[in-house]
Parts: structure tokens; C-alpha cells; sequence
């Protein structure tokens, strides 16, 4: 039997120790884990697995933060549109300037209104003038630029990784999107929101209408619903502004909502926003409203008619926007018994003379006639794109006009089906259009 010398059990162990020190790592050793890759797109070192501060957290005591190691998330209000090589968190009035360690990666220039995570430390700085002007330009604000005659005072955030959450959006096409924005999905319509608010409170809510009011000083809140039956909308952690100028467009909202109790000082100032100030004058007790903190929003665009591509018919209509059907559709009680500039597609017509049209669609349209008779549309319009001038009113039909109105579309068997008159909307049209062949 031979025996290992000492000497030999030594080269043997150190030999071992050596092949185990070159064996290259296991995949899952080389590659920290990230944050769900199919919900996340990573930039930079990314974001592992585990917990992190919602920037409000933050911001309410960001003395305890400075200088730390922090993981931190919030909604991405404006990004860099030369390189994407910074990016603004939560509040434009007062953002937490993001900017990458050592350069080393960009953001998508596209990603304002997205959700982001960071890590990386936090730190007070006091920009310079030439500085606070760069940055404004770089987010394509010049003018803004032009009148800075003092250097902001702001958080700055250097980070290692970023992950930004990944957002298929309500088409951008037709909305545009303000804070965390709207991802695409159904939603709640205001009117069934009010009919039963109570089963709607406290609860996450994705709530849309069409806006009624928007605060005239900043677009820092809205209003959706009516007059008796109002929903204040107001933005979380003054973290976004709506345009001035959205009243009348839908408006999708996500976030949750409850019945507040406003004091008298509220009240007035919000009537005050409005421009109402002779109705805030005379406030002597608060409103009780249902509130609603929306995370994100999406406005409809406000399509614009050109009369160059249209053939007119009564009243001529002004070049300008014009609310579409859909749109009408969605939250009615916001337009009946107003003046309305309404577009959409036409459905039908009426084959007899012209003297009415549907716009919409055929399951849910609305019933367009023309005022004093004054006018008819071509026979053939059905296809065409139609806008209208006048104004909206919900009318129950007897078993006769609805058949009659079947008829005058050539629909005589359906018409001699009906027993009961359609409950639909009306619109007296003193002007329309309907687009060139």
C-alpha cells in the first residue's frame, strides 16, 4: 500500500483549491436579479428586487434622506429633449432633478408621465442661472428660459440604475397624457359614478368625463360632472397641471376619491381660481363634494375642423375645434342644453329629402335634424365625416316617429317591428359640414 506524503496531500489540496477559484461563476451569480423585466425597462446598473420610497415619502422629510443611499420611485414629469440625459421627478414646480452617474446611460426622451425607480444618493443644490436656463431648453421650454433671472434651488438625485414601468398608454394618437398617465384599458363613465358614489369611495377608481371646469390660475384642479352633482379633481402631490384651456375635452383619470367637507376659505378660493369672483364673494358656508387625487390623467386632443375640406350647409361653421361623438357619447349629461360644435361620422340619412342624419354609430346614435327645416344634407352622406353647429337635448320618440324615421332610411322592416319609441339623443343643427368626396 503506498502512503501520501505530507508534501503530496498539500499539492493536492492547493491544486484543488485552484481549479475551484478558475471555475467560472453560475450565470445567476454573474447577473444580479431585476426588477420584472417585463414590467420594467432597465437603464444603467437597473433595479433589483426590493423595497423603495414613494417620492411624497421622501419630500416630506428630505432632511432625512440627503446624502444617504436611497431607492426612491415616482411619476417622470419631463425628460431631457436633446439626450435624455436627465429627467424630472414629481412636482414641475418644484421636481427632483434626476441626473445619471458618470454619464453612463440616457433615458427614452418619450418617457414623461411613466412611473421610475431609482437608486442612487439625494442632495440639495443651488443651481446657477446659466444652468436652470440649460435645463429649460433642454425640456424645449425657451421662453421659460429666457426670463430666469435667478438659479433654482433643488434636490438633485445622481443615479447608478434606473427602471422605468413599462406603459402600453391610451392611444396618443387621440390623448395626451399628464402625470403617471393612462394606460390603456376600460374605464368608469362619471355619470354612473354619481348615480351611486357611495359604491365607488375610497376605492381605486379610473373615472372618466368630460371636464367642466379647470382652475384658471395654474390648471392645478378640474371639475367633472355638473353643477349639483360635481367631482373635484386635484392632482397628487402637486405633482402635474392640466391645460387652462381642456374645459368641454374627456378626460380620463386614475386614482381614488372621497366625500370632503370644504371650509368657507376653500370653497371661495377654488370659485376664485375659476375667475367666479362675485360668486366666491358670497360663499358663507363650505361645499361637501366627492374629491378625487388622480395619479394620471389623459385629455382627449380636441380635433379642429378645416372648412377647405368640407362642403357647408345652413349656418357656415368657423375653422376650430369640435368635440367628437364619442366623446359626447361617453358623458351626455355634460353637453345636453349646451351650445356644441360636434364632429363625427355620418351613419345614416334620411333617403327621403336629406332632412336628417345619424353621426355615430348606428347602435347608439345620435339623431341630428336641422333647424326650422331650414336645410338638407345629400342623401348620399352616409360615409362622410360630418360637423355641426347647435345644441343637444335627450328625446323620447313615439312608436311613430321611430318608425317613421326607420322608413325614411329605407329600413321598412325593421320599422314595422318596433312597438316601443327609442329613447335617443337629439341635436337641432343650425350649420353643418360634411367632408369632400
Amino acid at each position: 500500500m503506498s502512503l501520501l506524503l505530507p508534501s503530496t496531500l498539500l499539492a493536492l489540496a492547493c491544486s484543488t483549491l485552484g481549479a475551484a477559484a478558475q471555475a467560472p461563476a453560475s450565470p445567476a451569480a454573474q447577473t444580479p436579479a431585476k426588477l420584472d423585466e417585463q414590467r420594467y425597462d432597465h437603464f444603467g446598473t437597473g433595479i433589483a428586487p426590493g423595497p423603495w420610497l414613494e417620492l411624497s415619502t421622501v419630500l416630506a422629510d428630505p432632511a432625512s434622506h440627503v446624502g444617504k443611499p436611497l431607492r426612491l420611485s415616482g411619476p417622470i414629469t419631463a425628460v431631457c429633449q436633446v439626450k435624455g440625459c436627465w429627467m424630472h421627478l414629481g412636482s414641475e414646480a418644484s421636481p427632483v432633478m434626476v441626473k445619471f452617474q458618470d454619464y453612463a446611460f440616457f433615458v427614452p426622451k418619450d418617457a414623461t408621465g411613466k412611473v421610475a425607480i431609482l437608486e442612487g444618493s439625494m442632495s440639495l443644490k443651488q443651481e446657477t442661472v446659466e444652468q436652470t436656463r440649460h435645463y429649460l431648453e433642454d425640456a424645449g421650454k425657451h421662453e421659460e428660459a429666457a426670463k430666469i433671472t435667478e438659479g433654482r434651488k433643488l434636490y438633485h438625485f445622481v443615479a447608478t440604475g434606473v427602471a422605468i414601468e413599462k406603459l402600453k398608454r391610451l392611444d396618443s394618437a387621440r390623448f395626451d397624457h399628464f402625470g403617471a398617465g393612462i394606460s390603456e384599458g376600460e374605464w368608469t363613465a362619471i355619470d354612473k359614478v354619481l348615480a351611486d358614489p357611495s359604491s365607488f369611495v375610497g376605492k381605486p377608481l379610473r373615472l372618466g368625463g368630460a371636464i367642466r371646469e379647470v382652475c384658471q390660475v395654474k390648471g392645478c384642479w378640474m371639475q367633472l360632472g355638473t353643477p349639483e352633482q360635481t367631482v373635484f379633481v386635484k392632482f397628487q402631490d402637486y405633482a402635474f397641471f392640466v391645460p387652462k384651456d381642456a374645459a368641454g375635452k374627456l378626460v380620463v383619470i386614475d386614482g381614488s376619491m372621497q366625500w370632503k367637507q370644504e371650509t368657507v376659505e376653500q370653497t371661495r378660493h377654488y370659485l376664485e381660481d375659476a375667475g367666479k369672483q362675485e360668486e366666491a364673494a358670497k360663499i358663507t358656508e363650505g361645499r361637501k363634494l366627492l374629491h378625487f387625487v388622480a395619479r394620471g390623467a389623459a385629455i382627449e386632443k380636441a380635433p379642429s375642423f378645416d372648412p377647405a375640406q368640407y362642403e357647408s350647409f345652413g349656418a357656415p361653421i368657423a375653422a376650430g375645434p369640435y368635440v367628437p361623438v364619442e366623446t359626447v357619447l361617453d358623458d351626455p349629461a355634460s353637453y345636453v342644453g349646451k351650445a356644441l360644435r360636434l364632429g363625427g361620422p355620418v351613419s345614416s340619412v334620411c333617403q327621403v329629402k336629406g332632412c336628417w342624419m345619424h353621426l355615430g354609430s348606428e347602435a347608439n346614435p345620435v339623431m341630428v335634424k336641422f333647424k326650422d327645416y331650414a336645410f338638407f344634407v345629400p342623401k348620399d352622406g352616409a360615409g362622410r365625416h360630418g360637423v355641426l353647429e347647435g345644441a343637444l337635448a335627450w328625446k323620447q320618440e313615439t312608436v311613430e316617429q321611430t318608425r317613421h324615421y326607420l322608413e325614411d332610411a329605407g329600413k321598412h322592416e325593421e320599422a314595422a317591428k318596433i312597438t316601443e319609441g327609442r329613447k335617443i339623443l337629439h341635436f337641432v343643427a343650425s350649420g353643418a359640414a360634411l367632408s369632400k368626396r
